[in-house]
């Protein structure tokens, strides 16, 4: 890594992403852009690094490269949506190649630290073509696979800045198959298969075109809460949970803040719902556990609010309504697996029975946007 770009690094990690990242309401995660002159803030939720580890290795068991190419897909998805929600610059509105490479490296930069990582590069944008190794990103150092949240979420955010959905991506080394650092080379498919080692990347043509509107803007502004009292930032103030170097850690399980609108892609698109959902369930049973007695309604509530689920009210039923859950255009496309299973897991161990929240139901009302379970 450059000396400039270690200084910058410093810069994004201390200075930067504090200003960037909005830890410090009830129910919410935000990363705060400018976009069209215009400040925004865009939903976020922290996730448990093991969960999509143990996702993509059970996916990659029963399905094999086809499970591969849907955890791929996802990712693209994702990251072409963030880059489009985020308003980054492409090759259309930067056009001088010098300025493109120079913005993308800093883009590369923020990434990194993000992710409490750091990050090598290479690019030429008259070939459509990258190359970025990490230090330790996220999920995959834990598997050797990365599909969705390294190779798909890249391959995805260039896609967007070369407005070109034919790039993609493939991981040629990783930190998880006993490598140094993790690298993903991005372009044109014909060349990056021949760069990786004759392995051949999935091809994601077809992206959705899913745009910024200002629905999304109003229904995911912040609301006072009535259940969950407590943010991340408070939760991290107490020393609940761990943040340095940009990680945040709970109960020695590294959680990583994660664009709202792939739990959305990853509910329409994973072609195994059942299995995402006991998966989920299992994983967020153990993780009650492992809270032991402290783990209460109360406990869960604010837990699971501080990491950007919204306001979650639970009641006897058991019932759960999660008011300014965060909201997308593909609301109606979901039966909302994950946070049905995360909370039927947790409530496993509160209540000491069996709970499986099967029954999801959305309502728009004066308060906004919110999800009801039973």
């Amino acid at each position: 890594m450059r000396l400039t770009d270690n200084l910058i690094s410093l810069y994004i990690r201390s200075i930067l992403i504090p200003k960037v990242e909005d830890f410090s309401k009830p129910g919410y995660v935000f990363t705060k852009l400018t976009r069209d002159s215009r400040r925004i803030m865009l939903r976020d939720v922290f996730i448990p690094e093991e969960w999509v580890s143990e996702l993509e290795i059970k996916t990659k068991e029963l399905y094999g490269d086809k499970g591969l190419e849907v955890l791929y897909t996802i990712g693209k998805n994702g990251g072409y949506t963030y880059a489009n929600f985020s308003g980054l610059e492409t090759v259309e509105t930067k056009p001088e190649k010098k300025d493109f490479e120079e913005y993308f490296r800093l883009l590369l930069l923020y990434i990194a630290g993000t992710y409490g990582a750091d990050v090598d590069y290479e690019m030429d944008v008259t070939t459509k073509y990258s190359k970025q190794s990490y230090s330790n990103f996220v999920v995959c150092p834990k598997n050797g696979i990365g599909e969705i949240v390294i190779t798909g979420s890249a391959a995805g955010i260039w896609a967007w800045m070369l407005q070109d959905k034919t790039v993609e991506g493939i991981h040629t080394e990783c930190l998880g198959r006993g490598d140094k650092r993790c690298t993903v080379m991005l372009g044109p498919p014909e060349r990056i298969g021949i760069n990786g080692q004759g392995r051949k990347p999935f091809k994601v043509p077809e992206l959705m075109d899913i745009n910024l509107t200002e629905e999304y803007l109003t229904l995911n502004q912040p609301h006072p809460t009535e259940n969950t009292k407590t943010s991340l930032e408070s939760m991290i103030n107490y020393k609940v949970i761990d943040f340095k170097d940009g990680r945040v850690t709970f109960h020695n399980k590294r959680f990583f803040e994660w664009d709202a609108h792939y739990i959305y892609f990853l509910e329409q698109l994973y072609t195994n719902q059942e299995l995402l959902f006991s998966l989920t369930k299992q994983f967020y049973q153990k993780v009650g556990e492992e809270i032991g007695d402290k783990l209460s309604v109360d406990y869960v509530s604010n837990f699971l609010g501080s990491m950007g689920w919204g306001d979650v009210g639970i009641y006897n039923g058991p019932k759960v309504q999660l008011k300014h859950y965060p909201y997308m255009v593909l609301y109606d496309k979901t039966t909302y697996v994950v946070i049905r299973a995360v909370l039927s897991g947790l409530l496993t161990t509160v209540y000491k029975e069996d709970v499986s929240l099967q029954k999801a139901e959305t309502v728009f009302d004066k308060d906004g946007f919110s999800v009801v379970l039973e």
